[in-house]
This record gives C-alpha cells, structure tokens and sequence, in this order.
C-alpha cells in the first residue's frame, strides 16, 4: 500500500474514533473566518470539551457509518467538524451562539446523541436550557406552593 493511502486510512480511524466518542458532531462552514476568529471558537469549545478539526471532506464521509450516511449531504464546500465529548448541550449551544455572532461560520448539520440532524434541528437543540437550568425550573415549580401554604399558615396565626 502506498505510503499516502496509509496516512488517509490513519486519519479515516481517527475521524470514525472521534465520531464513535463524541457526544455531539457538528459539521460548520468556516470559509472566510480568519486565525483569530477560528482560534477563539477552539478555545471556547475546549473548555466544554469539544474540538474543532479540519478535515477533508471525502475522508470524513468515509469514516460515516450506515446509520450516519445521510450527513454526507452537508458535505460540501470548505467545512470544519466539531466533536462535543463532554456536554453535548453546551457544545451545540456555543456553535450556535458564535454562528449568530460570526456570520461567517454557517450550519451545516451533524449528529446528536446518535441522529443525523439538519441545521433547523440543531438551532432547536442549542435554544434548550441546560440540566441544570432544567433542575432550577422543576425547584422552582415545586417550592412555589409550598412558600404559599407556609405563608398562609402564618397570616392566619
């Protein structure tokens, strides 16, 4: 095997291994966006645990499984992949939010909890609150008739 079919099947594992891994892979479209402005997306995304690669788009459609194979669809064009190993949520929410702010990365799609999503689903995704906002609401709800009946009890002593 020649030496350069080595190297694309080394990086091919490595992309199937980061897709199997990750929580959340997202695939954006970059082009345009400087150093700094792809730098400061990167340093953002690692302190959820996330990265964001650069790959060829062949490469990565041959490291998608069957379930996976309809992502190819958002191959096209320069495109970035962003594989979210901790917190699926925060990683889709940081994406979104720095696309809203940096017109120039666009949404292409990816994959959540192991479902090809398009870029309306993965917006929908990222506007959900966090676990822990989800918990504050459910407390809240739950003392809200209690703080009532403690306040009645009181009134009528």
């Amino acid at each position: 095997m020649r030496p350069a079919m080595v190297e694309k099947q080394k990086t091919i594992d490595l992309i199937t291994k980061q897709i199997s891994d990750a929580k959340t892979t997202i695939v954006v479209q970059y082009q345009g966006m400087n150093v700094e402005e792809i730098s400061t997306l990167r340093k953002e995304l690692k302190s959820k645990g996330a990265t964001f690669s650069i790959y060829k788009n062949n490469l990565f459609a041959r490291a998608l499984n069957k379930d996976n194979a309809s992502l190819e669809a958002s191959l096209v064009g320069p495109n970035a992949f962003i594989f979210g190993f901790e917190d699926d949520l925060a990683t889709a929410k940081i994406v979104s939010n720095y696309a809203k702010i940096n017109k120039l990365l666009v949404l292409r799609g990816g994959i959540f909890e192991g479902k090809v999503i398009n870029k309306k689903e993965l917006i929908a995704i990222a506007s959900l609150p966090s676990k822990l906002e989800l918990i504050s609401m459910l407390a809240s709800c739950l003392q809200g008739p209690v703080r009532n009946l403690a306040l009645s009890i009181k009134l009528k002593q």
